[in-house]
């Protein structure tokens, strides 16, 4: 059975980072955009972040383009200690910059202690940043001398700093993000994104239930739900078989289900139940706890002990689901923390870069360069207000030369219409001359005409 959200939601975003390996606090190694995170006070795993920006460092650079073009000149009026000192700053001037671009103050408590551990154990999470010995944030120099590296991380990545705050989602009440907000929804699928970005090592462990853990689920189950005494008694002794679970006098004791108890295997020693690692069987038991979790807190009975298996089942999923939970608020925080530093970081050092170029260039070269860049501009506005007016000019030709004729058309229809009254007044007097004469004769011919007729139809 496939759980479903506990709200009206269509779509999670899938984190960006991997849980890949459980952590020995003095063993592990963490290689370029890695870090530990602690799960609880026994489970540390170790955070793959997204490398893509090392990766597809330069895939991206459209070197046609002026800005690319005004950064490498400049970069090239630079020696590698001056690019060094350019390309580092101290943590004091980061964390002025957080102050003034990230509003949540959950985000900006974060950042600190992001920068507190990247101080106290070298990891290189923010690669190719680093804080070196000085502990300033600086650009490893393996990278300062590839300037279409530098472009890329100043101009294409740091441009989606203000975009990436944008799209953090905040609480209504108070500026503080969804992630850092002290009202805390949670939603059933969140669980599967938890299993989707884990490798089998962290399933494994992820899915052991401790026995004291699943204890105390239990015992605020039973006051959370009001159990009388008997059925409390039922569930626990449910409880109790299924940590004995191997002994065969439990399964031929009446009302048992050993079949509900399949997939579970206890631990007497260590006191704990490995729980099959398999998504569906997860799933299914996360789906037995939705109700509970959503907002059941009406009385329960479990009269039998077939029941009580079934009070039981649900305390685990109950369980697994607040510790998927956990580790999902846990890793949304830390990546969110994460890219907000990276970002930040490298749109410092862009700034940087800025300030020192203006310092770099001649002040009479750039006067005349900019007095160059407004002369062709004034042109092509000329250029483009003249293929207006043409524009405009040819127009006005084409309705004049329009109006034209519609007038030509209009004289000619009047003198069409004069002929002819000529023609009728010549055909009634029955003479052709054009003559002023017989145009006069004609007129006073036509209108005796009119009298006569006039006179026969009265």
């Amino acid at each position: 059975m496939r759980c479903c959200n506990l709200h009206n939601r269509t779509s999670r975003s899938e984190p960006i980072t991997k849980l890949i390996a459980i952590c020995q606090k003095e063993k592990s190694v963490f290689d370029k955009c890695q870090i530990p995170i602690n799960i609880n006070e026994n489970l540390i795993m170790k955070l793959q972040f997204d490398d893509s920006c090392i990766r597809d460092m330069d895939q991206n650079v459209n070197k046609k383009s002026k800005t690319y073009d005004t950064f490498i000149k400049t970069y090239k009026k630079f020696n590698a200690d001056e690019l060094q000192g350019i390309l580092s700053t101290s943590v004091r001037q980061i964390k002025d910059y957080v102050l003034l671009c990230v509003p949540c103050i959950g985000c900006r408590t974060s950042i600190d202690s992001f920068i507190k551990t990247l101080i106290n154990y070298r990891h290189q999470a923010l690669e190719p940043l680093i804080i070196d010995e000085k502990g300033s944030f600086a650009m490893k120099s393996c990278y300062i001398s590839y300037p279409d590296y530098i472009y890329t991380l100043f101009y294409i990545h740091a441009s989606k700093l203000n975009s990436f705050i944008g799209s953090i989602s905040k609480s209504k009440k108070n500026r503080r993000c969804n992630l850092h907000s002290l009202d805390k929804t949670k939603f059933i699928i969140d669980w599967e994104l938890v299993w989707n970005s884990m490798d089998s090592e962290c399933r494994n462990q992820v899915t052991l239930v401790k026995a004291h853990s699943l204890l105390d689920t239990l015992e605020n189950y039973l006051y959370k739900h009001r159990f009388c005494a008997e059925c409390k008694l039922k569930v626990l002794e449910a409880y109790h078989f299924l940590f004995n679970s191997h002994d065969n006098r439990y399964r031929i004791r009446k009302g048992f289900s050993p079949a509900l108890y399949e997939g579970l295997r206890s631990c007497n020693n260590d006191e704990h139940i490995h729980i099959q690692a398999d998504k569906d069987f997860v799933s299914n038991l996360i789906s037995r706890a939705q109700s509970e979790i959503q907002e059941g807190d009406h009385e329960r009975h479990a009269r039998t002990l077939e029941i009580a298996q079934e009070e039981i089942l649900i305390c685990i999923g109950i369980n697994l689901f607040e510790k998927f939970d956990t580790i999902y608020r846990l890793v949304r925080a830390e990546e969110q923390t994460w890219q907000l530093l990276f970002y930040i970081s490298i749109d410092y050092l862009r700034l940087n870069f800025e300030r020192s170029m203006f310092g770099k260039l001649d002040f009479n070269t750039t006067l005349n360069t900019l007095c160059k860049e407004f002369d062709v501009t004034n042109e092509m506005n000329i250029h483009r207000k003249q293929k207006r007016q043409n524009k405009k000019s040819r127009r006005q030709i084409k309705t004049n030369e329009e109006k034209d004729i519609n007038i030509i058309n209009k004289v000619d229809d009047n003198d069409n219409k004069d002929d002819k009254l000529q023609i009728h007044r010549r055909t009634i007097g029955s003479c052709s001359c054009l003559c002023q004469s017989c145009n006069e004769q004609s007129d006073v011919s036509s209108t005796i005409h009119r009298n006569e007729l006039s006179k026969s139809q009265s």
